[in-house]
């Protein structure tokens, strides 16, 4: 199945915080990628503790984003959401309205910081 079929089928599915959430949702879209949990979980841990999370899974941090980059997003400083990106924009889970595909506008309307991985 490809990336945009997976996509597909998860657009719409509600999220759930123990089985249907942000992480477990990159993970579903991007089968391949090393667990991120750890990352993800170090979202709220310093800059510092992520950025060793990112080397020991060999993740690449890039500045201009390509479909299927994993994207850590923040408020401030500090990140607590991720999804992928995605022709655009990007596909992650969000509490209120499941899994959803959202604009760069939209999103950094709310995220303004942004940290891209690529596998």
């Amino acid at each position: 199945m490809s990336f945009l079929q997976r996509a597909n089928s998860l657009i719409g599915e509600p999220y759930n915080k123990d089985t249907n959430h942000c992480y477990s949702l990159v993970m579903q879209l991007l089968p391949n990628a090393p667990k991120i949990e750890h990352v993800v979980n170090g979202i709220y841990a310093s800059v510092n503790k992520i950025n060793y999370e990112v080397k020991a899974l060999k993740l690449k941090e890039v500045k201009e984003f390509q479909n299927e980059d994993i994207i850590l997003l923040g408020r401030s400083t500090i990140y607590h959401h991720v999804g992928v990106y995605y022709d655009g924009g990007i596909i992650h889970a969000d509490e209120d309205r499941g899994v959803v595909y959202d604009s760069m506008v939209q999103l950094k309307k709310f995220y303004p910081n942004m940290r891209g991985l690529r596998l």
